[in-house]
């Protein structure tokens, strides 16, 4: 019969590592991470997308709400108002989607850890193992967010301030514009970087158990080299996402071409597809980047080497991390 032990990393969830494991702890290339990706998501394909689905269904019942809002306020209001409740409806869609994306994104995460390390889980238990740390998950991933767009948002607001000055618009209006375009190219290629930079920080969270702080600061160590893998992943999610937007497109054009009342077939099947590829997206790139973490981990702490030696060889960052407040 093969060892069973119990990780240190995942002390609270408890899970049990058989040995042999399903896939091979050794350095990856490229390619290697890509198959990787695939030949786990279809291994536990319905336990992915069962978490996956979580997000997917909270999505489409915001955009459908979102819809129907919009609907009334545009038959009894008119444009104008409808769009002003429109743009607050998607602001509220992106605030809902931000938390709830980071929780579900940390259980398929530790679903990930539980499949690649030949262990047992299922969706609820991934959700069990996750749930009672959720701000600290949502902490990270508005981290994230923010290193991505503070640069940005900074110089938006300094070119904003010029080109109000009274008395001396003609002069800083120039400047003005340039800010804009330096905070456009520049502050979203700063941008691009520091999320790539931050984007280990969530597995570090989860299968470490290390706090918001210390994650980010893990992530930065644990990306050294990597960046650019990173970003190839980032472009898969993307192209696959593209998918879904080439077949809603059509629907969208029969929604602004045709009355109102047709817009309801065409509306569900919008959020249908919606529904559809965010479950079946949202794992690839959760997957891709926790192969990766454990990648940079075994190039960078022989982590193949601390899985066969056993659980007592297995040093985490918990237990500095803990120093740091504990989020």
């Amino acid at each position: 019969m093969a060892e069973e032990w119990t990780t240190p990393a995942m002390a609270g969830a408890a899970p049990q590592y058989p040995q042999p494991r399903a896939f091979e702890l050794r350095p990856l290339s490229l390619g290697e991470v890509l198959d990787h990706t695939f030949a786990v998501y279809r291994t536990r394909f319905w336990l992915f997308a069962g978490l996956a689905a979580i997000y997917g269904a909270m999505n489409s019942t915001a955009a459908a709400l979102q819809a129907t809002l919009q609907h009334q306020i545009l038959m009894g209001m008119g444009p104008g108002p409808a769009q002003i409740a429109a743009s607050g409806s998607t602001v509220l869609i992106l605030l809902l989607a931000l938390p709830v994306g980071a929780v579900v994104k940390a259980a398929i995460l530790h679903a990930v850890s539980e499949v690649y390390l030949g262990g047992t889980t299922n969706v609820g238990a991934s959700l069990r193992a996750v749930i009672g740390r959720w701000y600290r998950w949502i902490g990270v991933a508005v981290w994230q967010v923010w290193s991505a767009v503070w640069v940005m948002m900074l110089a938006l607001l300094v070119a904003g301030a010029l080109t109000a000055i009274p008395g001396a618009r003609s002069a800083f209006a120039v400047l003005g514009v340039l800010l804009i375009v330096l905070a456009i190219f520049g502050g979203g290629a700063y941008g691009v970087i520091a999320y790539l930079r931050n984007s280990l920080a969530l597995p570090a969270a989860v299968i470490e158990q290390s706090g918001i702080r210390a994650s980010m600061r893990r992530s930065k160590v644990l990306t050294r080299g990597t960046k650019g893998r990173i970003f190839v992943v980032g472009l898969v999610v993307y192209a696959m996402s593209m998918v879904a937007g080439v077949v809603q497109m059509p629907l969208a054009f029969i929604i602004v071409r045709t009355p109102l009342e047709s817009h309801i077939v065409a509306h569900v099947i919008t959020l249908l597809v919606g529904f559809v590829a965010a479950t079946v997206v949202l794992p690839v790139g959760a997957i891709g980047i926790a192969l990766i973490y454990f990648d940079q981990r075994v190039r960078q702490e022989a982590f193949d080497l601390q899985v066969l030696m056993g659980p007592e060889s297995l040093v985490t960052e918990t237990a500095a991390t803990e120093s740091y407040g504990g989020l």
